[in-house]
């Protein structure tokens, strides 16, 4: 199964700030990257366009999380597909390589990585990120409900 090809996609607005650093960390050689804009005012798009990525704009109106999702996961047409947003900024580069691996060997169907939360955020953006991501990866099964209960089919969208 290492054969799979990968795409990651980044819906963004108003991203100037983040979404360089993002790209600073994306192995273009191995990986496609979509960028689905929903019509920046700022210089996100021209930014992306320094970088090796394809980009699609839709209408701001027209922006809705998991259908614009489920679009962007469409035109990427392959066989993995990272969801980045783009406040979630990866460590390093060997980020996504770690994040797909039980993916392309076939141990989960489903990876999600460890949302730290920024620098001085407040309560309602840092609680969610430390409860939903601890500090140990896990790999999950119908075996591990007794343990985990719904949490054992957490699924970050983030």
């Amino acid at each position: 199964m290492t054969n799979l090809s990968t795409s990651i996609i980044c819906l963004t607005l108003n991203a100037e700030k983040e979404i360089g650093r993002i790209l600073e960390k994306i192995d273009f050689q191995k990986y496609n990257v979509l960028i689905v804009d929903s019509e920046s005012d700022d210089d996100t798009v021209r930014i992306c366009q320094n970088y090796n990525c394809k980009i699609e704009v839709i209408k701001r109106d027209d922006f809705n999380h998991g259908a614009s999702r489920e679009y962007a996961r469409k035109l990427a047409d392959s066989d993995v597909v990272v969801f980045m947003t783009h406040d979630a900024i990866p460590s390093n580069k060997e980020v996504i390589d770690i994040l797909i691996e039980p993916i392309k060997d076939g141990k989960a169907s489903v990876s999600y990585a460890r949302q730290i939360p920024k620098e001085k955020a407040n309560i309602f953006e840092s609680f969610p990120r430390e409860y939903n991501y601890g500090d140990i990866s896990h790999i999950r099964s119908i075996q591990d409900v007794d343990e985990f209960g719904v949490y054992t089919f957490f699924c970050s969208n983030s």
